[in-house]
């Protein structure tokens, strides 16, 4: 079968690197090299190996075997709602330290899932390393039929675990349980849940077994761009209290220490949702909780450091 491709400008370089290292979306592609990355689609009940390379700085190349019209239309639609904006186009207000953040993580694209996706992604990133939750996700692809609640509940409970037993076979329960509330409550959409607003979706989204107000945050604001919920986990926590934008004496990640980072941050950052990923990305890369690497950070010069 011939192969088609599809070609994606985008508007400066991109950081694949960076950019696939710990987003949800991107942790349903699994990487093959440094700049040469793979995924699944699933697409009418058909299952279609996508594959990207980076071609130039500012270009990616994707690749998979020919289809019908319709379905290349599909996949090309998916993969160019995939790449949502670049990091600088984000509102991060005046302070310097989310200025020189911003610049330093410039060439990273924020992505976007679909609802369902986010959703199952990150479930099983709970408490899992990004490599885990990578193996476990496109192995969930290969034995699901349809990418959906009905698809869940249609496979053998047994594939399921064994399908995602690297990051945990406990988390079956969870994507069963949800798969039938979203059924039940929405007629099995849950694109019409994440549209609500914020507070509204927020509140329907914990009510499904297996997801806290991380991981519905997580799916807000990768699946429908949220920008009015920060997903909140220890990187931000410890991040966000050392550049000294949040000051919260309880260090344990409660339902009430949530809400308290929520509103500082929001109050500080008018695309407090996105810039979320800013702190993840540092802490990750040189705010570690134990020896922060200060001396080679970007923000060396401006960083307050409290309490380190």
């Amino acid at each position: 079968m011939a192969i088609k491709t599809f070609e994606l400008e985008m508007n400066h370089s991109i950081s694949l690197r960076k950019t696939f290292d710990i987003e949800i979306p991107a942790l349903e592609w699994i990487p093959l090299s440094e700049n040469f990355y793979k995924t699944l689609y699933i697409i009418n009940n058909k299952k279609i190996e996508i594959k990207l390379t980076k071609k130039q700085n500012s270009s990616l190349l994707f690749s998979w075997k020919n289809q019908t019209e319709n379905m290349n239309n599909k996949i090309i639609s998916n993969i160019t709602s995939t790449f949502a904006f670049f990091m600088d186009k984000i509102d991060v207000g005046t302070n310097p330290i989310l200025l020189a953040l911003q610049k330093y993580y410039s060439d990273v694209c924020y992505m976007k899932a679909t609802p369902f996706n986010s959703l199952l992604v990150t479930i099983l990133s709970q408490n899992k390393t990004g490599e885990a939750t990578r193996r476990a996700f496109s192995n969930l692809l290969y034995v699901l039929q349809q990418l959906s609640p009905e698809g869940i509940l249609r496979t053998k409970k047994i594939a399921l675990e064994n399908a995602i037993r690297i990051a945990g076979p406990y988390k079956v329960k969870y994507l069963i349980k949800s798969s039938e509330q979203i059924l039940s409550y929405w007629g099995g959409n849950i694109s019409q849940v994440v549209e609500l607003p914020t507070d509204q979706a927020l509140s329907s989204l914990i009510k499904l077994p297996g997801v806290s107000y991380k991981t519905a945050a997580c799916v807000l604001v990768f699946s429908a761009l949220k920008k009015d919920i920060v997903p909140i986990d220890t990187h931000l926590l410890r991040v966000t209290q050392r550049l000294g934008l949040i000051n919260i004496k309880n260090k344990s990640l409660t339902s009430s220490t949530y809400m308290q980072i929520n509103t500082c941050l929001k109050s500080k950052i008018p695309d407090a949702g996105y810039a979320h990923l800013l702190f993840v990305m540092l802490g990750r890369d040189y705010c570690y909780a134990r020896n922060p690497v200060c001396n080679n950070c970007p923000l060396l010069n401006i960083c307050p450091r409290i309490n380190i």
